[in-house]
């Protein structure tokens, strides 16, 4: 079984993603509307680095088959850093995100 169809099994919970949005013409960021994903959440304490590089303490790691990226809010929560899964053949088989 390939690393994307246990992912897909693993993630049976259901998470609002709302993805950031760049800048508007004022300068000011937002967010796009909420949409309901798959996911895992899991909470669990891990120190990571934050896209400036300082170090900041996750209370929550989320996996999804669906892309996350920085900045982005899961459950109303802040994404802090998140990365792909790549599998053996160079694949992305899902995404895992800190919170």
């Amino acid at each position: 079984m390939r690393c994307a169809d246990r992912l897909k099994r693993y993630c049976n919970q259901a998470v609002t993603l709302e993805r950031a949005a760049g800048p508007d013409e004022w300068g000011a960021s937002g967010y796009e509307p909420a949409v309901e994903i798959k996911a895992r959440k899991e909470a669990n304490r891990k120190m990571i680095r934050d896209a400036e590089g300082n170090t900041v303490v996750s209370n929550t790691t989320v996996y999804s088959t669906v892309e996350v990226r920085p900045n982005d809010k899961i459950d109303g929560s802040e994404v802090i850093s998140a990365g792909e899964w790549i599998e053996r053949d160079g694949t992305i088989c899902g995404w895992e995100a800190y919170l």
